[in-house]
């Protein structure tokens, strides 16, 4: 299914339609901006870029930070360990192979719903140090793969475009896309 929104509304009805939110795991969270605005549920951000976690830390202290490869996330946590994951402008900076392995083992370790967002690009962005603040040195922000909606459909994602997201700086030729899925999880106590 594909869809137009607001994406704001989208995430928000998406979160309050899963059974329970204890843990959220943010896969490349970075400085935890996008994980601060949530409710109050337990948070925690892996990166594999320790000074946006050290950003993280000192802004947002309620989000437990950990500096590890997402890549390597089911030597991490085990399955059904966590009750939702999202991941937010990280796909793109990995190849396709691990993007489409993450997104699997992201799948795994979720126990209620998985959340992705990016640039569908026609070309990778190579930032080359025109990014600001912290992001500038970090050396795995240009982009090596273009995102499309079929990497997220073919694994039964609800898809949300957003036109125009990238209109501001920094400017990406790109359309926005937001993938939501709700994973089948049935508690074994219940």
């Amino acid at each position: 299914m594909m869809h137009t929104f607001n994406h704001h509304v989208i995430v928000r009805d998406f979160m309050e339609s899963l059974p329970r939110l204890d843990w959220v795991l943010d896969l490349g969270g970075g400085i935890g901006d996008i994980q601060a605005n949530l409710p109050g549920w337990n948070k925690m951000n892996i990166d594999l870029w320790q000074p946006e976690l050290d950003l993280c830390s000192q802004n947002h202290p309620e989000i437990f930070t950990l500096q590890y490869d997402i890549r390597r996330l089911r030597e991490l946590l085990p399955p059904n360990s966590v009750d939702m994951i999202m991941c937010w402008d990280v796909l793109e900076h990995m190849s396709r192979e691990e993007s489409l392995q993450l997104m699997e083992d992201a799948e795994v370790v979720a126990k209620y719903g998985v959340t992705w967002f990016g640039p569908i690009e026609k070309t990778p962005t190579k930032f080359g140090g025109h990014v600001l603040g912290v992001y500038e040195k970090n050396p795995l922000m240009d982009h090596v793969q273009c995102l499309d909606m079929e990497m997220f459909l073919d694994r039964g994602y609800e898809v949300v475009l957003m036109p125009g997201y990238w209109d501001v700086a920094p400017k990406l030729d790109a359309v926005a896309i937001l993938a939501l899925k709700r994973l089948p999880y049935e508690n074994p106590a219940a």
